[in-house]
């Protein structure tokens, strides 16, 4: 804790980066002083910036180090082993995974974790819109909402299922990332990546189902709708994970008038209207 103080002064431009991104502390274990001094020559020669603490008690020799935060950081110490290690209880793999979604940046200043809360939180709203609950957020509401209101409540996949597949649906993201030439972060088939993320640390089947296929409604063509589909609970919990997600976002990007949110919510639009037409008959001729 010393040495976390003394970095915080130091290099207190990092800490808003530290804090806004995970607020985590990791306490490792180096096995001896020479041990310590050697990392403190590596992170010299590498630009890592760190800090030492000095104890006085022992004629201020070195006894703590804190490194800066961050996947430089994170890949730094890969090779520390974890302190008091055999006095405290493992992560599982589920909690591992979670703790990885919090280290992981989805975008400046939101990590994938808090990317997934969001996503549920504006799901929750529209659970609640659908009961007639004022809306705790700004909504461009698309007519297929207003017209199928009755058929979409009832075909949705229970609360609890939701929640779950919304906070952890970009599970994989942290073990898929890649940075290219240019330094933009991507992450290749990571709806792959997330399925087979939450098979090893869950295995709940209509859960992964939604994870695999929670990129289709941003992406399906009109042809496409009758495979889309096939189940029609996970149909229409995928279409409203689809407007919860691109209002999600949206605060990310500029607000609902932004032109990349007018984009992606215009494909939500069209593929929702004839996704509910498909499954519950068109309206406007009972009107």
């Amino acid at each position: 804790m010393h040495a976390f103080r003394a970095f915080i002064g130091e290099h207190s431009d990092l800490e808003q980066e530290w804090h806004d991104r995970s607020n985590h502390i990791a306490v490792l274990s180096a096995k001896d002083e020479d041990h310590l001094h050697k990392l403190i020559a590596r992170a010299k020669k590498k630009g890592i910036r760190y800090s030492l603490f000095r104890e006085p008690d022992f004629d201020n020799e070195v006894t703590a180090l804190a490194i800066e935060p961050g996947d430089k950081g994170r890949r730094f110490c890969s090779s520390l082993p974890l302190a008091f290690k055999d006095k405290r209880k493992e992560a599982s793999p589920y909690e591992q995974v979670v703790q990885d979604m919090k280290q992981t940046e989805q975008t400046k200043g939101q990590s994938i974790y808090q990317h997934g809360i969001s996503v549920w939180k504006h799901y929750e709203d529209l659970l609640g819109i659908l009961e007639d609950k004022e809306a705790n957020y700004k909504w461009r509401m698309p007519s297929w909402f207003v017209d199928y209101k009755d058929d979409i409540k009832k075909s949705l996949l229970p609360s609890d299922i939701i929640q779950q597949y919304t906070t952890m649906h970009d599970c994989g993201k942290p073990y898929c990332r890649t940075v290219d030439e240019g330094g933009m972060v991507h992450f290749p088939d990571h709806a792959q990546a997330s399925y087979k993320t939450w098979n090893r640390i869950n295995g709940d089947i209509t859960i992964g189902q939604l994870i695999l296929r929670d990129m289709e409604i941003h992406i399906i063509k009109a042809k496409d709708i009758p495979e889309f589909c096939r189940d029609k609970n996970i149909a229409i919990t995928l279409l409203l994970a689809g407007l919860a997600e691109v209002h999600s976002n949206a605060a990310i990007f500029g607000g609902v008038e932004s032109q990349s949110f007018k984009i992606k919510w215009r494909q939500i639009d069209r593929r929702g209207r004839a996704i509910c037409r498909f499954l519950f008959g068109d309206k406007s001729e009972a009107k």
